[in-house]
């Protein structure tokens, strides 16, 4: 494909079961599944219902009206329906937000069985002298414990250093347990992210780079 950023990427649909009928799904399974696609490459696609955690089997189980939608309807969602709605679209906010997520390229960081740690990054023409980059990381842990994740500080990108985007100041409040996340420089001047069992953490920058003519 000439720009991978531009290729769909479907998450459900009537030929699947949904995401929490499938064995062992938890909400907050489902809203580290729709973190995932909304910050990873490609242009999400949403299946309807999945922003409120919709039960569905196989079809036509995974076809039922969204609720809200059936006559004569007008109860509130469920806790952790209304939970998963609101980080559904707190984090449509943030790829909106975030230039890195949208057009970004992706830079793998760190991943083994349980945790996923990329970079998007997305850079103007060098030929312009001052360049408004926009940097993001995005790290993952679908364990039950607390995870370690240690990265080499080497630049992200043509010229910004990961430590300066994985600065707190630039880390988003998007997640239950992501205020724990932490970010440390050890003696070896290696960053140590610290993850929260569960949990995501998202650290986003835009920054101007000036260069020479």
């Amino acid at each position: 494909y000439r720009n991978i950023n531009n290729v769909a990427l479907p998450t459900g649909n009537h030929d699947v079961d949904r995401f929490m009928s499938l064995p062992g799904a938890t909400p907050e399974g489902a809203m580290m599944h729709i973190a995932f696609v909304l910050s990873t490459r490609g242009i999400p696609q949403l299946y309807y219902g999945q922003e409120i955690g919709m039960t569905g089997g196989h079809d036509p189980d995974n076809g039922k009206d969204l609720h809200g939608f059936i006559e004569q309807e007008n109860t509130p969602l469920p806790i952790s329906q209304e939970r998963i709605r609101q980080f559904t679209s707190q984090w449509i906010k943030l790829r909106r937000s975030i230039k890195a997520l949208r057009e970004g390229r992706t830079i793998d960081l760190h991943y083994d069985d349980d945790s996923y740690v990329f970079g998007r990054v997305f850079e103007q023409a060098s030929a312009l002298r001052n360049r408004s980059n926009s940097y993001a990381v995005v790290a993952f842990n679908t364990s039950d414990k607390v995870k370690v994740v240690t990265l080499l500080n080497h630049a992200i990108g043509d010229s910004t250093y990961l430590a300066t985007v994985l600065s707190d100041h630039n880390r988003h409040k998007s997640y239950p347990g992501h205020p724990d996340a932490k970010v440390t420089l050890n003696e070896k001047h290696e960053l140590v992210l610290r993850l929260p069992a569960r949990s995501i953490a998202i650290y986003s920058a835009d920054l101007v780079i000036t260069t020479q003519n």
